[in-house]
């Protein structure tokens, strides 16, 4: 008899809440306005809270950041990003991406691994890529000469990865660019892309060694001609700006303090005896010889 009162007691709490419910639900024409204003306030309130949960700020400390650089620096990894030497599956902003990936998986620094970078790189290239081939040349670096056997456990590392970020995959390029602003003059963040490597490729314009992986193993696939015409052009530019090791002699015997000019005593003084390279007297021969010549051209 208890039991049956108590689940009466039950039906009757329910109806009057439901109840509650209705009438709250209820509205006159007067007061629509309300409504709309209290929904609007409480979807506002929603995406702000919901904006706040995803821009969060992360605070990079120097020694994470030259824990990432002693892994780019590693000779191993060293030797695969000089492979890519279109820079097409590890360029800056990817390689900004998995300092970005790391900090948001919270990985500590012994986690700083050759095979956690392989895996955020490679779901780096899943998620911004078009042209989604070229990162299958990360698998044999990453698990060796039988890669094809290991490729599902490295599948699995990667979304862990990816899980332990709670899913937030994607960079805005800000974010890349603070991240490169960090320590602006490595090596790392002069690896840009040229223009002509945009998009995807179709498939019956490929070569037919394409994007098949070669690993470490392997000789490397060479930068293709329009990359390489533009390294020789960088090299041709960067000896320019260079400091010239080369002086001009100027000719004018007009100024007494150029080269030509009187030797004064401070400067005869400062010339060694014995020397080759007295300039004593040497204007007023130029000047008497400059008038003659000898040499008549045939008829």
């Amino acid at each position: 008899m208890a039991v049956v009162l108590q689940r009466l007691a039950l039906q009757e709490r329910s109806i009057v809440s439901c109840d509650n419910m209705t009438s709250s639900l209820k509205r006159t024409r007067n007061d629509s306005s309300s409504s709309c204003d209290s929904s609007d306030s409480i979807s506002f309130a929603m995406t702000k809270r919901l904006k706040s949960d995803l821009d969060q700020v992360y605070v990079v400390t120097k020694v994470e950041i030259h824990k990432y650089f002693s892994i780019l620096e590693d000779p191993f990894i060293y030797d695969f990003l000089v492979s890519d030497s279109c820079f097409l599956y590890s360029d800056k902003y990817l390689l900004a991406m998995v300092f970005a990936y790391f900090k948001r998986a919270k990985l500590t620094e012994k986690e700083y691994t050759r095979l956690n970078f392989f895996a955020a790189l490679f779901l780096a290239n899943d998620m911004e890529e078009d042209e989604e081939d070229f990162k299958f040349e990360i698998l044999p670096w990453a698990l060796g000469s039988d890669w094809k056997k290991k490729v599902p456990s490295f599948l699995q590392l990667r979304d862990k990865i990816w899980a332990r970020m709670s899913y937030r995959a994607i960079v805005s390029s800000r974010c890349c660019e603070e991240v490169m602003s960090m320590e602006p003059s490595h090596w790392a963040w002069f690896r840009e892309r040229a223009t002509h490597h945009a998009g995807a490729v179709r498939s019956y314009v490929r070569d037919v060694d394409y994007c098949e992986p070669r690993g470490p193993h392997e000789t490397p696939r060479g930068p293709c001609d329009q990359c390489s015409a533009l390294q020789l052009i960088r090299e041709v530019v960067n000896n320019d700006d260079e400091p010239d090791n080369s002086w001009y002699l100027s000719s004018s015997s007009d100024d007494e303090s150029s080269l030509g000019g009187t030797i004064s005593s401070e400067e005869s003084d400062m010339i060694p005896p014995n020397t080759r390279f007295d300039m004593k007297g040497l204007k007023q021969t130029l000047n008497e010889n400059s008038l003659h010549c000898d040499w008549h051209p045939e008829d």
